[in-house]
């Protein structure tokens, strides 16, 4: 399988002993060829092993196909037989592989979100977020940047993705605590915001470099002008789909009774419309922005 090494100059792809392909078309395993362009998007997140409290791994099964353009899986495609102890000839390998050949074999895209492939290897896509929070100096440094994103880039196309998203839903690059012990809000300052911008960027380039037609979403909380350039992203084309992930309009058991119920989630869901619009016209106009649907 690949196995990614982080050395000074960024993310780096070094490949090794590869598992066949588990799809019973090994052509399958590559990334849709042409990658299908659907007038509306319902994108998918399976996440079965974090919110699928008495479901399995095999609840894929279950999905109307016909409905969905996407999949964004939150859990793994596959496991490494040697990081996670989990056999490639596993019933638990197969069964997570099984949602990957299911997804292709319908025409769905397959979008990478740090989780393990079918091979068991993670891309990193959003490895220059990690620098961004730790305030690493590569983050800034436009050779790592490159060298981060061809390297991101040749992975999506080896594990057979068709495209990245992006998970940066807060307005904040870090939570901590103040001195007085409240909750701390860590802003990307004017560097930083726009370096983030140049990597989603050089992102995107390299994917169409690597991957012809490729996409990249963005799971994005409500645009506010001190989080990200949302606007630029847009204009440049760096950005495919932006979508809100709006768990309150989801009756979200976090957000509060006055929530739950599908006539709650409506006044949630014009909220987000009304906050997106005032962002600036430009940014709805450009991009395709989405919310999300969960449980309604």
């Amino acid at each position: 399988m690949l196995l990614l090494a982080l050395l000074a100059g960024g993310l780096v792809v070094v490949p090794g002993a590869r598992p066949p392909c588990p799809c019973g078309d090994p052509s399958l395993c590559r990334p849709l060829s042409p990658t299908p362009k659907p007038v509306d998007e319902v994108v998918a997140f399976p996440a079965w092993q974090s919110y699928g409290a008495g479901l399995s791994e095999l609840e894929y099964k279950l999905y109307d196909w016909t409905k969905i353009t996407a999949i964004a899986p939150f859990e793994a495609l596959g496991f490494d037989p040697v990081i996670d102890g989990v056999p490639a000839n596993s019933t638990k390998n197969r069964n997570a592989q099984g949602l990957f050949c299911a997804a292709h074999a319908h025409g769905v895209k397959v979008l990478q979100w740090d989780d393990r492939s079918w091979t068991g290897t993670r891309c990193n896509a959003s490895m220059f977020f990690e620098w961004a929070w730790a305030s690493d100096p590569r983050v800034l440094n436009a050779t790592a940047v490159r060298a981060w994103a061809a390297a991101t880039a040749a992975c999506v196309r080896s594990e057979g993705f068709d495209g990245v998203l992006l998970d940066a839903e807060g307005p904040c690059l870090e939570f901590g605590l103040s001195p007085n012990g409240s909750a701390a809000c860590k802003l990307p300052y004017g560097p930083v915001r726009a370096a983030i911008t140049s990597a989603v960027c050089e992102l995107k380039a390299q994917l169409q470099l690597a991957v012809p037609g490729s996409e990249v979403h963005w799971a994005a909380g409500l645009p506010t002008g001190a989080t990200f350039d949302y606007e630029t992203l847009m204009a440049r084309g760096c950005v495919d789909l932006v979508l809100n992930m709006d768990y309150c309009g989801s009756g979200s058991p976090a957000c509060g009774p006055e929530s739950r119920g599908s006539q709650a989630a409506l006044g949630d869901i014009n909220h987000t419309i009304d906050t997106y619009q005032g962002a600036g016209s430009k940014l709805v106009q450009r991009s395709q922005t989405r919310l999300q649907w969960q449980q309604f």
